[in-house]
C-alpha cells in the first residue's frame, strides 16, 4: 500500500492502538504493590525505591536499580477497524435532510457532519474526502 498523505499514515497507525488498563508495578525489595489510577496520581512504594505514574492515560515509572521493579500493567489491543458505530446521528422532522448552517471558514462533512476548516479537503474526524 502506498501512503500518499500525512492524514492516511496517521489513519493507518491508528488501526490497531494499545491501550492502559491497569498501570501498576511491584518493588522486589518491600513486595508493595502500587497502581496509578488517573492522570497526575502519583504514587510510590513503602521504602521508596520504585513510583509509577500516568493513569490509564501513560506510563511514568522511576526506580532505584531496574531489577527493583516488576511490571503488573495491564493492556487491551483495540482493533479499530471492527469497532462498531453505537449510535447515529438522523434528522428528524421531515425526511428530507436539511442542509447544514455553515461558520464561515468551516465545511461539514457529508460522512459524519464533522465542522472542518476550508482549508482542509480531507475530514479530520472520520478522514473522507471532502464533496
Amino acid at each position: 500500500m502506498e501512503i500518499k498523505s500525512k492524514s492516511q499514515a496517521r489513519r493507518i497507525a491508528m488501526q490497531t492502538e494499545r491501550k492502559i488498563v491497569r498501570n501498576r508495578c511491584q518493588c522486589s525489595v518491600c513486595k508493595d504493590i502500587i497502581e496509578s489510577k488517573h492522570r497526575h496520581d502519583f504514587v510510590q512504594c513503602k521504602c521508596g525505591r520504585i513510583f509509577t505514574d500516568g493513569g490509564t492515560l501513560y506510563l511514568h515509572r522511576g526506580f532505584i536499580d531496574p531489577t527493583d521493579l516488576i511490571d503488573l500493567s495491564e493492556y487491551m489491543e483495540l482493533d479499530l477497524d471492527k469497532l462498531t458505530v453505537l449510535a447515529q446521528s438522523v434528522p428528524l422532522g421531515n425526511d428530507e435532510a436539511q442542509p447544514s448552517v455553515q461558520a464561515d471558514g468551516f465545511w461539514a462533512c457529508a460522512e459524519c457532519g464533522y465542522q472542518n476548516v476550508n482549508a482542509l479537503d480531507i475530514c479530520t474526524h472520520c478522514f473522507n474526502r471532502r464533496r
